[in-house]
């Protein structure tokens, strides 16, 4: 729980006016001190409940240069789409990007792993815990490499790993689908494409390298963004 929480602040101020008059005031009933910290747990329940209702699930998309990532949050559960090269700006490209009462990531999904990977995945779950990592099932032999040493970090800082396959089915939070799609190129250097569904509408994301699998995915999605990595 956080207090960063956009109705935690009003409930703190009202809780701590309401402790320094009865500190200040002589009580007949010590019992009536009780009452500020008990009003305040309930009513911060109550209001974390009605933000959960009522706050409504957003697709958001940062990019910068050739590096996106794609972020799903709701009422502080948050979920990340990785499509960048693992460089240290991406640690403060999400950073800022995500609500200051996101405590932890439910889930990271890297679309496809680069060297630095590892060291960038450390250095947010330092911040923010990771809870899952899902990572594409290569074949090229330098991302089995950084697959490995992303492994390792995810052991050091007990995030659960899951390994998808192309095209697999991905349940983000508040029951968004991703379908991730990766193709190795003769560069070495692997496509990206993948499109997020929730309540009957799609929205479909694809790399620079535009290739035909792209187009026929979001042939049946609402939305279309071509992208720059």
């Amino acid at each position: 729980v956080s207090l960063e929480y956009p109705f935690a602040a009003p409930l703190v101020i009202v809780f701590s006016i309401a402790m320094a008059v009865l500190l200040v005031i002589k009580l007949r009933k010590k019992l009536w001190i009780a009452l500020p910290p008990v009003a305040f747990v309930a009513s911060f329940a109550l209001c974390l409940g009605i933000f959960a209702l009522c706050d409504k699930s957003e697709l958001k998309y940062v990019g910068s240069g050739s590096d996106e990532i794609f972020i799903v949050e709701r009422a502080g559960a948050c979920s990340v789409c990785d499509v960048t090269d693992g460089s240290a700006w991406n640690y403060w490209q999400l950073r800022s990007s995500l609500p200051t009462y996101v405590i932890e990531i439910e889930d990271y999904v890297l679309s496809h792993p680069h060297k630095h990977h590892a060291e960038l995945i450390k250095k947010i779950s330092e911040r923010q815990p990771i809870r899952n990592i899902y990572l594409p099932l290569c074949t090229d032999a330098d991302e089995l490499e950084y697959l490995s040493d992303i492994l390792t970090v995810a052991g050091e800082c007990g995030i659960d790993v899951h390994f998808y396959e192309r095209g697999e089915t991905i349940t983000l939070v508040d029951n968004t689908h991703l379908r991730s799609f990766f193709e190795s190129g003769a560069d070495g250097h692997s496509s990206v494409y993948m499109s997020f569904y929730k309540d009957g509408e799609s929205f479909t994301y694809t790399d620079n390298s535009k290739r035909l699998g792209a187009y026929e995915l979001g042939e049946n999605s609402r939305y279309m963004l071509f992208g720059a990595h």
